[in-house]
């Protein structure tokens, strides 16, 4: 399984939105679709990978940190490192209630860890009631730097909330969104981890 992206991003276009406190959210505009491309990064130093992969992977974390959250749930197991979730989001002005079925696939780096997340919409539509959300990229990455003693946490996506709202709004909320799961990610790391 890979992330597949129509459209490169480009390493250099990053322009960051917000950054405080080892946490920043940076975006960029996809060329051809237009589409938002949003890269968050948390510097994790006080933990250790095995930790951050669970944060980032088990349900009961997973609903204490990302934001308008109301349920995931697994809904299939593909051998030992592959799973698919459900994803339910509550409304948030002007947005009604959203769904997302994504399949994960984890990898061990010499850097730390990987996870790719595939749009699994067309497969589990019997489990789809509200407005769908698309995810064509999304990606984990852990790197560890042993050299210069830093951790960071990578999570890079296009996502579209679909739906009437306009893109202008929907982008804004995706940007805030980011900014406050990675902030309850960085708390909830610095509670447990």
């Amino acid at each position: 399984m890979s992330a597949t992206r129509a459209e490169p991003m480009l390493d250099d276009s990053w322009r960051i939105w917000r950054q405080a406190n080892d946490v920043s959210v940076s975006y960029q505009r996809v060329k051809k679709s237009g589409a938002l491309a949003i890269k968050a990064q948390l510097n994790i130093n006080n933990t250790t990978p095995e930790s951050a992969l669970n944060f980032i992977s088990q349900i009961d974390h997973i609903q204490q940190w990302m934001a308008f959250l109301d349920k995931a749930e697994v809904v299939a197991h593909h051998g030992q490192t592959q799973m698919t979730t459900l994803f339910e989001f509550k409304a948030v002005w002007p947005l009604s209630a959203r769904q997302m079925v994504l399949t994960s696939e984890f990898q061990f780096t010499d850097t730390g860890f990987k996870i790719v997340s595939v749009d699994q919409q067309d497969k589990y539509t019997h489990l789809l009631n509200e407005t769908i959300v698309s995810v064509p990229y999304s990606i984990w990455l852990l790197t560890d730097d042993k050299t210069n003693k830093s951790r960071t946490l990578t999570y890079t996506s296009i996502t579209h909330l679909n739906g009437d709202a306009p893109a202008m709004l929907t982008n804004k909320i995706l940007l805030r969104s980011m900014w406050q799961s990675f902030n309850n990610l960085k708390a909830l790391i610095g509670r447990k981890g």
